[in-house]
């Protein structure tokens, strides 16, 4: 799957759907979007997978802030403070990412001899970001994470069904 940015150009939104269902198919797709990048951030072998991730929640929650008639208040304040937690476990790894990049970026235009003394400077980030890392794939592989996500689908599911029942 491409990145979050153009999963959104194909929920196909119609200027004649309810608002509720637009929202509900943008809240689902962008949730897609968070379970497939979910198992990548855990494996941590992609920093764009897990950039895509932040980048889901990050939109969900902003989604979510202007879903009233769609998420009830109570479930929206519950599920964007969950989001808002999931997000703030993958910052350090993100933040030692870009440093990692950024550093490799900037030790290749130095000498070779410089390159070398700055070796064990490389190889503290690597070891920070390898620690970093660990900690979140305990956090996104644990229960209470797994449920969150879980909370979040049924609650959507949940709202849809509800939706049809009462329109049926």
């Amino acid at each position: 799957m491409s990145a979050p940015g153009n999963q959104l150009s194909f929920v196909g939104l119609s200027p004649r759907e309810p608002a509720r269902e637009a929202f509900r198919r943008v809240l689902t797709t962008l949730l897609d979007v968070i379970d497939e990048k979910w198992e990548a951030a855990i494996a941590g072998d992609d920093p764009e997978s897990l950039h895509d991730l932040r980048v889901a929640l990050r939109r969900s929650r902003s989604v979510l802030v202007n879903a009233r008639g769609v998420v009830s208040r109570d479930e929206r304040k519950r599920f964007a403070e969950n989001l808002r937690r999931v997000a703030s476990a993958t910052g350090d790894v993100r933040d030692l990412d870009v440093a990692a990049t950024t550093w490799d970026v900037i030790v290749a235009e130095l000498p070779k001899a410089t390159r070398r003394a700055l070796e064990p400077i490389s190889e503290r980030l690597l070891r920070r970001r390898t620690d970093a890392h660990c900690q979140l794939a305990l956090y996104l592989a644990s229960p209470g994470a797994a449920a969150l996500i879980g909370g979040w689908r049924a609650c959507l599911s949940a709202d849809r069904d509800t939706h049809r029942r009462r329109h049926d």
